[in-house]
């Protein structure tokens, strides 16, 4: 609900792989009314919206013309156009993405998460977002234990038809830009079973490792997969005084003598993509404010070094992509 009471309206636009974890994420919500679903073949989503008592339709800017609502979810980023985004924005509609767009740069105005007033609930919100995972926000600063930052493990996979693995990229390189700032290099890899490197991010399958190097003493490598077995996402920061091992389940802190400092344990069981959906939706609701928000041009030419790493083989410059960007 919100603050008057009255039921939180939303419009969701899908493809048919994304349905499961769409279904699971409103059933775990309250106070939701959902006025629309669609995607770019309204037949594949006429199960789900009869479910939840909704006209499937396959026109997203229509959609939001003749039913205006508090929150878009974006399942998919096929048949997301320009004008679609800008109802959105006009409407005031809080858009929250599984999918991220091949790049926020052309289609969308303002960074992810907040707009430039630092209005949050304007701007597009990639979702599950490890930086909004439970773990990760009760880990409060934790830095006066880590001391300076200078390395840092990070894992993100799922099965496929939960995050695209364009998505769980992004995801991974968001929270690694919020540490450590902006990447010197990245030299990254793509595991997969198609017959040639897609051409874009979007069209990407499998497992990317990318080891990535930042100003100073910074480290990271990042494994992130759209085939894996289960949902598991896991963080380990190693500082110069202490460690953090988070999942979206729990974290654990210790100092440099290898003593527990904190630790906290969210949920006994492993939380899916479509109950961490659930939950970081309705915490944006109700709240309606997230983690500042990483540079979305930084983001994108991030994205863009990781995919050109792998054509080439070679280790790559995100600021030589950055300014092709005009950044």
């Amino acid at each position: 609900m919100n603050e008057t009471g009255v039921a939180h309206e939303v419009i969701v636009w899908a493809e048919n792989g994304r349905t499961d974890l769409i279904s699971c994420a409103l059933d775990a919500m309250s106070g939701v009314e959902v006025l629309g679903i669609g995607g770019p073949s309204k037949s594949n989503m006429t199960a789900l919206a009869e479910k939840y008592g909704a006209t499937p339709d396959d026109d997203l800017r229509k959609m939001q013309v003749d039913q205006p609502a508090e929150s878009l979810l974006l399942a998919t980023s096929k048949g997301v156009s320009r004008d679609a985004l800008n109802v959105a924005r006009e409407n005031g509609t809080m858009v929250l993405a599984l999918e991220p767009l091949e790049t926020t740069l052309d289609l969308f105005e303002g960074d992810e998460g907040e707009d430039e007033d630092g209005e949050s609930g304007v701007g597009m919100i990639l979702i599950p977002w490890m930086r909004m995972s439970p773990a990760w926000v009760a880990a409060a600063d934790p830095q006066e234990v880590l001391g300076e930052v200078r390395s840092a493990n990070v894992q993100m996979m799922g099965r496929a038809g939960d995050v695209s693995l364009h998505g769980h990229l992004r995801n991974g390189l968001d929270l690694l830009l919020s540490v450590f700032g902006f990447p010197d290099t990245i030299d990254a890899a793509l595991a997969s079973d198609q017959i040639q490197l897609p051409e874009k991010l979007s069209e990407m399958e499998g497992v990317m490792t990318a080891n990535l190097r930042f100003g100073g003493e910074g480290s990271a490598c990042l494994q992130v997969s759209d085939r894996g077995a289960v949902w598991s996402r896991r963080v380990t920061l190693m500082g110069t005084t202490g460690q953090l091992e988070c999942d979206d389940e729990g974290y654990r802190l210790f100092n440099g003598e290898g003593e527990l400092v904190d630790e906290s344990v969210i949920s006994e069981e492993t939380m899916g993509a479509g109950e961490l959906v659930a939950r970081q939706w309705e915490h944006l609701i109700n709240r309606s404010n997230g983690p500042a928000a990483m540079d979305g041009k930084q983001l994108d030419a991030c994205c863009q070094t990781a995919l050109l790493s792998c054509r080439t083989f070679e280790l790559e410059s995100p600021q030589t992509m950055l300014r092709m960007y005009g950044g």
